[in-house]
């Protein structure tokens, strides 16, 4: 672990450190492991702090190609200037809350109480999206409905209670080891 604690504000900053996360990764198996339920609490664990102005950006570059992640970001700016305001596209509570009040009441009333599409995985049989039935009823919702069935196409990340048991032994995975490489790429924007 590192001395003290770095606070990330910007993804260069991350890039930078990222040969060093690499190594002190590598070094601690059990922490390898963790990292592979969700590398964004292994980084507060080596005392690496992202702010919450960053963190979804973060999650969305180690979830999505460059080209997904712009999209998402170019699909979340038209979604709050479309609703006027900015909220969690992500969190159920405040999308139906967004949802509640930009729809006409009747509308409003048929907004499902479960509004999380599940992951879409190849080997997942697919989920219709719970909104796909109100695609009409608010100019918002296609771009919506859009950002929902990108983010729903890759595996979202561990909670911290199964980073937690996976890093303590108390959850069995299908490996023993994990070994971080990098890989040269593109420097992000």
């Amino acid at each position: 672990m590192s001395q003290q604690s770095v606070t990330l504000e910007t993804l260069q900053q991350l890039q930078k450190h990222v040969p060093s996360i690499v190594k002190a990764v590598n070094a601690n198996p059990s922490l390898a492991l963790a990292a592979a339920v969700n590398p964004l609490f292994a980084l507060e664990e080596l005392d690496y702090q992202i702010p919450s102005s960053l963190r979804r950006t973060v999650e969305h570059r180690i979830r999505f190609s460059e080209e997904q992640c712009s999209h998402l970001e170019k699909l979340s700016a038209e979604i709050h200037r479309e609703l006027g305001h900015h909220f969690d596209i992500e969190s159920e509570t405040e999308l139906s809350q967004a949802l509640h009040k930009a729809l006409k009441s009747g509308e409003a009333k048929r907004l499902p109480a479960q509004l999380t599409l599940r992951p879409q995985m190849k080997w997942v049989e697919r989920q219709e999206d719970p909104l796909e039935h109100l695609r009409d009823a608010h100019p918002v919702m296609k771009a919506l409905l859009e950002y929902r069935r990108i983010e729903a196409s890759e595996p979202r990340l561990g909670s911290r209670e199964l980073y937690d048991q996976v890093r303590s032994g108390a959850q069995p995975v299908p490996a023993k080891a994990i070994t971080f490489k990098l890989k040269r790429g593109p420097t992000p924007q």
